[in-house]
């Protein structure tokens, strides 16, 4: 092979990170991740509230699955001030 080749090769190994970045990033500020969040934290919750016994377990795990979603929804706004505010 000739350094062309090899130059090309590098170059596509490094493109291909990078999209793998890209989607990386794209997933940690995606919806879905956020509502798979929520669904799993509301499962999460509804069992443990129904193993000690709370009254209407499915309905009082509403609102910490929700606290959860919006502080996840938030984190990303703090984390863009954050990053500015260190320039």
């Amino acid at each position: 092979m000739n350094e062309n080749e090899d130059l090309k090769r590098e170059i596509e190994v490094i493109k291909k990170y990078h999209k793998s970045i890209e989607l990386e990033r794209l997933w940690e500020v995606s919806l879905t991740k956020r509502i798979t969040h929520f669904i799993l934290a509301y499962s999460i919750i509804s069992f443990l509230f129904v193993i000690i016994g709370i009254d209407r377990p499915l309905v009082k795990a509403i609102i910490p699955s929700l606290v959860y979603f919006l502080v996840s929804a938030s984190i990303e706004i703090i984390k863009k001030w954050w990053i500015e505010s260190q320039k």
